[in-house]
């Protein structure tokens, strides 16, 4: 199964930032800002290239940016706009926002200084519940769905203990691909959001490759049996990818019936790679085939048809039956319609999910 990170997403929680309106939900109160905020403020996405922030209108602000080693991470000036707000980007994709940086502002002759606080989130599938770190005594927003197919995100007030560290439980399964953002406005109306998701792995059968998500930014190794493995590293939102290689550092495929393993990213990343079959009728758009058992299938599947240049040209699920028999029509796709229009050279992948939500996929290609 191939995902992506939606830009609607970002960009709803990028406006609310703008905005502020974070305040759903139940919960402890937030801590008052101060009668004066300072002329100049801070947002920031945890383990993102860029962050921003308010100031007077139509000026420059000088951003001096640094590790909390005191290592340089970069230094320029950047404009606000109209209604003062401001962005500033590294240009090296390996620098990112993160714990401890220090970040100092100058506009005009108004400087400010800023520490990067410990705002860390982690969901954990394995034990139904999203931990991590964040600023003391303070109350921090934890938003989720908690579902996969979720309308909308609730935010629950939490109070982060005086260790720094936080914990919430929804009361609910925590299954794979599930999203959580963790916000904090400090007392002088500077805003951090960092985001999760619940892990994941996914392989192919047939290829050397793998994916998947666990937390931002972090090292993660990928176990196919015990003579081979992969190591990633997960971006700013999780998404990692990786290949197998062997002891003599060869790539190495996966095949029916490995056994993949990954406690970096979940203690239950735990499955045998089944037999997939799977067939394509272009005339009728229709995608058949069975996902065998080999244990631990959760009999549910997903379909992704993608077109030239890696364009996902339409999805589906279902449940399979008790054998593991699908049948998904793209001639008629939920909920809103519409027909994929298969046609010769796209790729077809049909994932067999497994009980931790884990995904075995097999690739076709249409003729």
């Amino acid at each position: 199964m191939t995902r992506s990170i939606t830009a609607g997403r970002r960009a709803a929680s990028a406006a609310a930032l703008a905005v502020g309106v974070l305040m759903l939900g139940a919960g402890p109160t937030m801590a008052a800002a101060p009668a004066t905020t300072p002329p100049i403020t801070f947002s920031f996405y945890m383990y993102d290239p860029c962050f921003g922030g308010r100031a007077a209108a139509n000026q420059t602000v000088h951003i001096n940016w640094r590790a909390d080693s005191g290592a340089a991470k970069a230094a320029g000036d950047v404009a606000t706009n109209s209604v003062g707000r401001w962005e500033f980007c590294s240009s090296d994709a390996s620098v990112w926002v993160a714990p401890g940086d220090r970040i100092k502002a100058t506009v005009g002759s108004y400087t400010r200084n800023y520490v990067v606080p410990n705002l860390t989130a982690h969901v954990d599938r394995y034990l139904d519940k999203a931990t991590g770190t964040g600023p003391a005594g303070r109350s921090i927003r934890v938003c989720s769905t908690w579902a996969r197919f979720g309308d909308y995100e609730k935010c629950h007030g939490v109070r982060v203990a005086q260790d720094g560290t936080w914990s919430y439980n929804p009361g609910r399964d925590v299954g794979t691909d599930i999203w959580v953002r963790v916000h904090w406005t400090s007392p002088n109306n500077d805003l951090v959001d960092v985001f999760a998701v619940s892990g994941q792995v996914i392989v192919t059968i047939g290829k050397s490759k793998f994916s998947g998500w666990s937390d931002p930014r972090t090292d993660v190794v990928v176990n196919r049996n015990s003579n081979a493995s992969g190591e990633a590293t997960g971006d700013q939102y999780g998404e990692f990818k990786g290949s197998f290689r062997n002891a003599h550092n060869r790539l190495a495929k996966v095949k029916v019936s490995d056994h993949i393993t990954a406690p970096d990213v979940s203690p239950d990343v735990d499955f045998i790679v089944p037999q997939i079959d799977g067939s394509v009728d272009k005339a009728a758009d229709v995608v058949s085939g069975r996902c065998y058992d080999a244990g631990t299938s959760s009999h549910f599947v997903w379909v992704n048809v993608i077109r030239s240049g890696g364009h996902v040209r339409a999805r589906s699920f279902g449940d399979t039956d008790p054998n593991g028999y699908f049948s998904l029509d793209f001639h008629h796709l939920p909920p809103f319609g519409g027909t994929a229009n298969i046609k010769t050279g796209d790729r077809v992948f049909i994932g067999c999910e497994q009980v931790g939500g884990d995904i075995a996929q097999l690739k076709l290609v249409v003729h």
